[in-house]
Formats: structure tokens, sequence, C-alpha cells
């Protein structure tokens, strides 16, 4: 598969895809390099373990800070011995008088293909949810609200959580497919039970072009995440030059166009696997007037397994 024809994929998922809109996982403009977060296979591969933390405070400037607030926390590394990745995933997500606490323990397993590695993945953890509604204002100026009662009633609602994920790597591409919420987790609410999380289908492909100078590499990705009520699509294209800088822009199909400037350092030095990222997003959308935009930041550190130190370029399927 050559870089047109990526590209080409990449522009047909773009103008194909029914587009809506939601906030059930939060949005992350950097998914690309914390993939493990929705996708259990990515856990371990490529030899490396790697722990990163990412940042998002989504549409700023609204009113008392009400925008959605996500931070993930990412940590996995592999078990060489027995093929496999192993790691944990928490995400919390603050938006309105909502808050989220979700935590995955990851197995990935791993199946070498001639250099290029198929992994298959699963996932369980709790997704913990809460309301904390301060002088609500009621439909029709009433006095109360039989639904908001009810969640607020129970302090936190808390359920158990599962995923599916694979994916396939070669030293210039990926893909992968993953399932999470597969267990379609619902509130209980009294004696009934109501949808909350539906199941999300995430489907991602990268590549990486190799121009004549060396020095440069530019990297393609696409992502499709979908519950089939509301669909979004993303579309990277990074560059990165001597392996350290890297630039680039993605744009989303919410209208957001997205600058993307970071660092990593694989040259053999101290700060060896340390990579830095943060991306703005520039809101194209009506939006744009009621809020100054979405700032996300990554730091990352991937790290061999080991006594004896490795003499390797530090990368992954995280940041093809």
């Amino acid at each position: 598969m050559n870089f047109q024809t990526i590209v080409l994929i990449c522009i047909s998922l773009l103008f194909s895809t029914s587009i809506a809109f939601g906030q059930q996982i939060p949005r992350s403009t950097l998914y690309k390099y914390q993939q493990v977060s929705f996708n259990p296979a990515i856990a371990g591969i490529g030899n490396l373990g790697n722990a990163q933390i990412v940042n998002r405070n989504q549409f700023m400037g609204l009113p008392e800070g009400s925008g959605p607030r996500a931070t993930w926390l990412n940590v996995d590394m592999p078990i060489k011995q027995i093929n496999s990745g192993v790691g944990v995933s928490v995400n919390q997500l603050g938006q309105g008088f909502e808050n989220r606490l979700i935590l995955k323990a990851n197995y990935a397993y791993f199946l070498d293909l001639g250099g290029n590695q198929l992994g298959f993945g699963l996932s369980a953890g709790i997704n913990s949810i809460g309301w904390d509604v301060k002088n609500p204002v009621y439909p029709g100026g009433g006095t109360n609200d039989n639904f908001i009662d009810q969640i607020t009633a129970q302090k936190n609602y808390i359920n158990p959580i599962f995923g599916f994920g694979t994916c396939y790597r070669t030293p210039q591409f990926y893909t992968s497919f993953a399932i999470s919420e597969l267990n379609n987790p619902k509130l209980k609410l009294q004696n009934k039970r109501i949808d909350y999380f539906n199941r999300t289908y995430w489907l991602a492909v990268g590549y990486d072009y190799k121009p004549t100078n060396p020095e440069w590499t530019i990297k393609t990705a696409a992502l499709v995440k979908s519950t089939f009520v509301a669909t979004q699509l993303s579309f990277d294209l990074i560059t990165e030059y001597k392996s350290f800088l890297m630039g680039g822009i993605t744009y989303t199909s919410s209208n957001d166009l997205s600058p993307i400037f970071g660092v990593q350092f694989n040259n053999g030095g101290k700060l060896d696997g340390l990579m830095a990222l943060i991306s703005y997003d520039i809101m194209m959308s009506k939006m744009n007037t009621q809020s100054s935009g979405n700032l996300e930041f990554m730091l990352s550190y991937s790290f061999t397994i080991g006594i004896e130190k490795e003499n390797k370029t530090y990368k992954s399927v995280r940041f093809l």
C-alpha cells in the first residue's frame, strides 16, 4: 500500500462518512499518540514500555469553566517472554455538572509476521459517573424533574466496562480496529435500566512517507470514531524533521483545524524516549463566537524493559 493509496482512502472517508457529534467519549486531537486509551491491542507493541499523560481543555472561555475537561493517564509495557503486553488506562472527564472516571486494565497478544506485528487485545475495568447539580432550573419553570431527582439521589453510578481491539503494524504502516463500551453499560434508576453509553467503534490507519531527503518524514493518519448515532472523523498530516522536531495539522469533522507542534528525543542522550506535544483547535463552526478554542498537551516517555541498556530508536505505533 503506497502513500497515494493511503491519501485516497482518507479523502474517501472524509467525504463519505455521515457526520454527527457527541461527547460520550472525550475527544482527543492527539489521539494518534495515545491509541492505547481506546485500543487494548496497542499495549506493549513494539517491545517498548510507554507512560504518558494527556490533558485537554475543550471550549475554553465558556462561563464558569463549563467546557469539558479531560485527563488521560496511560501506562503499558511488553512481556516479551509470552509475546504479550499489559497496561493501565485512566480517563477523568468533567463537563458541566457531570463527572466521569474510567479505569481499565489492558492485555494484548502479538504475532510476529516476519518483522510485522499483528496484535489482539482485551480490556476490563470500571466506569464511574456522577452529577453535582446545584440550583437546577427545571423545564417549564417547575420545581422538580423526575430524571434529575433520580440521578442526583445516588452520588455515583459504577458499571463494569469491557473492550476489544486488534492492530496490524509494519515499519511504515499501521491499521487498527477497536470496540469500547463493549458491554453497553447502563444506568440503573430505581427499578429500571436506561442506556447511557453506546458501544464506540474505532478505525484508525496511518502511513509514514519517506521523501528523498532522509532527514524528513511525512506522517499521515486518519481515525473514524462512531457509535452509529454519532460519527466523527479526524485526518492528520504531520511532518517530522530529523526524528526530533514535529509539526503539522489535524482536521476534524466538527470543523476544527488544529495545529500540532512537538519534540521527541531518540539520539542516545539522557532524554531518550521523551516526547512533548501540544495542539490548539481553531473552531470554524458557530461555537467560535462562544469559545476561544480547545487546548491539549501531552507528555510521554518510552522505555525499554531490562537491565542492559539497549541502543535503539524509541518509536511505537502511537507515533508512527
